[in-house]
């Protein structure tokens, strides 16, 4: 899309809710992942609904699934097993533009 001027803002219109009550009862962390503003710019140039992202060691790959676009790999930070989630853009992106850094 670098040939375009054209941007489309996949936030939900609300305030995306608090997801501490539902995280609480969950198992203890076991991967961690660090990335810079790379990925938000990424998934909001990305077309389709569906997204995933690859976690590896010191790497995370954003899939577009059951299209042609190309994976694009990101620099991050990652502690604990690699592994795959898949998801809903619509529900990733607020969750990412609302997190909170480590302390």
């Amino acid at each position: 899309m670098a040939d375009r001027d054209d941007r489309h803002d996949r936030v939900l219109p609300e305030e995306f809710p608090d997801c501490r009550p539902m995280l609480a009862p969950l198992s203890e962390v076991t991967t961690r992942v660090t990335v810079q503003e790379l990925l938000l710019r990424a998934l909001e140039e990305r077309p389709g609904e569906r997204i995933a992202l690859h976690v590896a060691a010191q790497a995370v790959t954003l899939c577009q699934q059951m299209t042609s676009t190309p994976d694009i790999p990101l620099p991050a930070t990652t502690t604990g097993q690699a592994l795959q989630i898949c998801c809903e853009l619509t529900t990733l992106h607020p969750a990412l533009t609302t997190r909170q850094a480590p302390t």
